[in-house]
């Protein structure tokens, strides 16, 4: 009886396994063979280009099933921004502030499609070789402003080529540099933006060390009140930017820009299996 029952189950477990693989063969999904890319090589030769040139390369590529459909070009845009301003009362340094930032300018897109051709096909190199260009835009030209050649600055000027948040964060960061006399030849007398009486109300005497064994004298230094802190700051925002970067001794602004734009560029095979594969990057400054 025993014997009946395992062979009842056997043959129960047999049909299921059947009927399972019917609906949904394993072995055959896994064994299902895919669709190999084509091997794609590229060379660009300068790495620096002037905006609005076109780029040189060289690609180099080949597939198991010799049927090739299309080729084109693809990059991203990314920018590198950096600015260097100094802080100056009178002809002397304050504080030198630096931003720098780099990022994505535009997401990777396709920028030229080719057409293929069998002649292509190098017999001594085993692959097709194919020399061509691409376009790049005037408009992505490399921006630098040295502080050598700033002679001329104007407040108008700075709010178009400096962002809001970057000129902000300057006198934030520069404020805290300026002690009682700095500021007072910077709000009192050089920009007249508050009095004499009312800035220094704004401050209060503080002893400094011990009175002169001798003389007794006392040294006081003035310190900015802490319920002024706020206040100043406003009036040391009305500052023009152009004049808190002017170097009086050398007559020129303290103020260095540069703007640059790189290319991140490759080079996509498409074969007749509709494939598509990418080349290694190549990264392009422009100027």
């Amino acid at each position: 009886m025993r014997n009946i029952v395992n062979s009842l189950m056997i043959l129960f477990f047999g049909a299921f396994v059947f009927l399972s693989c019917e609906t949904n063969d394993l072995i055959d999904d896994i064994a299902r063979p895919g669709h190999f890319a084509a091997s794609v090589y590229w060379e660009v030769p300068s790495t620096t280009v002037s905006a609005g040139d076109e780029v040189e390369f060289e690609a180099q590529f080949w597939d198991r099933e010799d049927d090739i459909e299309l080729l084109s070009v693809w990059y991203g845009i990314e920018r590198e921004l950096r600015y260097t301003f100094t802080c100056m009362s009178g002809n002397e340094s304050v504080h030198t502030f630096a931003y720098d930032s780099s990022g994505v300018a535009r997401e990777r897109q396709k920028i030229k499609e080719y057409d293929f051709s069998s002649d292509l096909y190098s017999e001594e190199d085993m692959a097709y070789i194919f020399k061509n260009s691409f376009p790049t835009s005037h408009t992505l030209r490399s921006d630098r402003i040295a502080e050598s050649e700033t002679t001329e600055l104007t407040q108008e000027d700075v709010e178009n080529i400096v962002p809001g948040y970057i000129i902000d964060s300057f006198y934030e960061t520069v404020f805290p540099e300026f002690d009682y006399d700095m500021l007072y030849m910077l709000l009192v007398i050089d920009n007249e933006i508050v009095d004499e009486e009312e800035f220094n109300s704004y401050f209060e005497e503080v002893a400094v060390g011990l009175p002169d064994p001798d003389t007794g004298e006392q040294e006081y230094e003035m310190d900015m009140k802490e319920s002024s802190e706020e206040i100043l700051f406003d009036y040391f925002s009305q500052v023009s930017f152009p004049n808190m970067i002017f170097d009086s001794r050398d007559q020129i602004y303290r103020f260095n820009r540069t703007s640059i734009y790189y290319l991140d560029a490759q080079f996509s095979v498409i074969n007749g299996n509709g494939v598509e594969n990418f080349s290694r990057s190549a990264t392009i400054e422009l100027l």
